[in-house]
């Protein structure tokens, strides 16, 4: 039986009672509802709301973003119809924007660890939090707790405190804290440890290819830390991890691999039985690629349950969906005695946030989200965190006009996938590279910004050198080059894209006739493709207040202080010369 007194619910009396009367009344449908977290795509009249509720049952909701007050208007009319109170999950890896539109921006989590302290950690987790329990949140899908272990890997790039185990562990214990302090439950991600394959779950299989005493040495102690601290909830990536399931399922042939989410070995056996995590364990979304690497739907759903998993995250189909759960207990593959235990752990987690009482959400709290205070604690981030990350022989650091006047500044081309675009995440640095001109020219610097010449023959270069201009003539016309990037995540790569090979000035070959930086506002690695490069600059994100330190920074207003979590030189000899 389930210890639901214990951590992390540490239920009292009156919530355990809440629990049992309330699972003993469920119906076998209402049970099989609960067990997914639905995705609301903001439409919140009441019609569709109840209609939707009555179709779904489901225990949890996540949401795509509206503002503050009209996701408080959702989550309101939600929990009015909702029999059973709703875990409303936020998203807040980089704060309360990730709870709503105009929430605080604070930082992604290798920005925040970039300013070498654990209070900023804290903060973010605090600030996402308040904010998102202002508008009816009540759980984080946050830490996160992966490691950079492969630059390759696109997913994981900004999403990680670092590649020390030691920073992951200090960074991570403090962001819950922060989230626990603001009023939500927390969910550590993403079981067994993302970062170490080069590919993303949300378009391939990927694996964690580490020994078992490599794991124990690293993710286990990682989520050791998240679980003596209390950790309400971990999702479970769609990432194999063979070395462990092999030691404790010795038998097991090459193709039984399982993907955690799907995988008893893992979930049952590891995070339960020998980590002792008792909370609630959800998948990560479950239309990702990962999820169904290894069989249909229609099987995986039922496997993830009995696997360990108490919750699905969002459905496909909901009568689909359903008519599978349904179909599994009827052939034996899933237990109603499993179910039972995966109810009476989310029931669990909802009392744990106070959802055993009638729930009351009102505006008072509406003021704190995007107020001056978290602005400042963003912006503040924003100047500690700005790292100087490669600097090599003479730099022009810091630029003056009488030294570098003229500047040509390089957007580099990169491709926004078609998701990217649909969720706003849209790649490439010309509107960053049109601010900076703006701004540099206000400061006195002449600033051209530099336009392919493949653009200017309209496509149509007489052969694949045409392109080729004069380097006496191009150093006599600038003084200096800003080359900046923002290549950003939703990929199966994060790499630079350069649009003209061969001596074209997009790619910064010219190190040793013209001075140049090369700055990025996004991924960190960009020296991989860029090793020739003398000086970088990440900025991690290209927020406002980041924007203005850049510029304090490269006009020597300021210091740079901001240290790289993670392996900017890729493990690869050229980049550090």
């Amino acid at each position: 039986m389930i210890d639901i007194g214990s951590k992390p619910f540490r239920l009292n009396k009156e919530q355990r009672d809440w629990v049992y009367q309330t699972l003993a009344s469920m119906t076998p449908e209402e049970k099989l509802g609960q067990m997914f977290v639905d995705l609301s795509y903001g439409d919140y009249e009441e019609t569709f709301v109840k209609d939707r509720l009555e179709r779904t049952k489901a225990g949890g909701l996540r949401y795509m973003n509206l503002t503050a007050k009209e996701m408080l208007e959702h989550n309101r009319m939600y929990q009015k119809h909702s029999k059973i109170p709703l875990l409303i999950a936020a998203n807040i890896e980089a704060g309360g924007n990730g709870a709503c539109k105009d929430g605080t921006n604070v930082g992604c989590e290798v920005k925040v660890a970039a300013t070498g302290e654990t209070k900023d950690a804290y903060r973010l987790g605090y600030i996402g939090a308040v904010e998102a329990k202002a508008i009816g949140c009540n759980w984080a899908f946050t830490p996160i707790v992966d490691l950079s272990l492969n630059w390759r890997n696109p997913i994981i790039s900004t999403r990680t405190w670092g590649s020390r185990v030691e920073t992951v562990i200090a960074c991570g214990r403090e962001c819950l804290r922060g989230i626990h302090d603001g009023g939500l439950a927390a969910t550590a991600k993403h079981f067994p440890g993302d970062g170490v394959d080069e590919r993303d779950h949300h378009y391939s299989s990927t694996v964690n290819t580490m020994s078992v005493e490599e794991w124990d040495e690293t993710f286990g102690r990682i989520y050791g830390e998240m679980i003596a601290g209390g950790v309400e909830a971990v999702m479970a990536g769609h990432i194999m991890l063979p070395s462990y399931q092999k030691k404790l399922n010795p038998e097991m042939k090459e193709d039984e691999i399982l993907p955690a989410s799907l995988c008893k070995e893992l979930l049952t056996g590891l995070l339960r039985e020998k980590l002792g995590f008792n909370g609630v364990i959800v998948t990560d979304a479950s239309h990702m690629v990962g999820f169904s690497s290894r069989m249909s739907r229609r099987d995986a759903l039922a496997a993830a349950i009995h696997a360990g998993c108490d919750m699905i995250l969002f459905f496909n189909d909901v009568e689909e969906d359903l008519s599978y759960l349904r179909d599994a207990v009827s052939d034996g593959r899933l237990s109603m005695e499993r179910i039972d235990e995966a109810v009476t752990r989310i029931l669990a987690l909802k009392a744990s946030q106070g959802l055993h009482r009638p729930v009351c959400l009102s505006d008072d709290g509406l003021s704190v989200v995007g107020c001056e205070e978290h602005r400042a604690a963003a912006a503040e981030i924003s100047r500690r965190s700005v790292t100087l990350a490669k600097q090599v022989g003479e730099t022009p650091l810091p630029i003056t006009v009488e030294k570098y006047r003229r500047i040509m500044i390089v957007p580099v081309h990169t491709p926004t996938p078609e998701f990217a675009k649909f969720v706003g995440a849209v790649s490439g640095a010309v509107k960053i590279a049109e601010d900076l001109k703006e701004r540099l020219a206000g400061l006195g610097f002449e600033v051209e910004l530099f336009v392919s010449p493949l653009a200017k023959a309209e496509g149509n270069p007489k052969n694949a050198y045409d392109y080729k201009e004069s380097i006496e003539k191009f150093k006599r016309t600038y003084d200096l080059v800003l080359t900046v990037a923002n290549c950003g995540s939703f990929g199966v790569t994060q790499r630079l894209n350069w649009d003209t090979p061969k001596g074209g000035f997009e790619v910064p070959w010219y190190v040793y006739d013209v001075p140049e930086l090369f700055i990025s506002f996004n991924c960190p690695f960009h020296l991989a493709d860029a090793p020739a490069v003398k000086t970088m600059i990440n900025c991690y994100d290209s927020q406002e207040s980041t924007v203005d330190a850049l510029i304090d920074k490269l006009t020597g207003r300021e210091e740079f202080t901001g240290i790289s979590p993670v392996d900017v030189f890729c493990g690869l000899m050229d980049t550090r010369l």
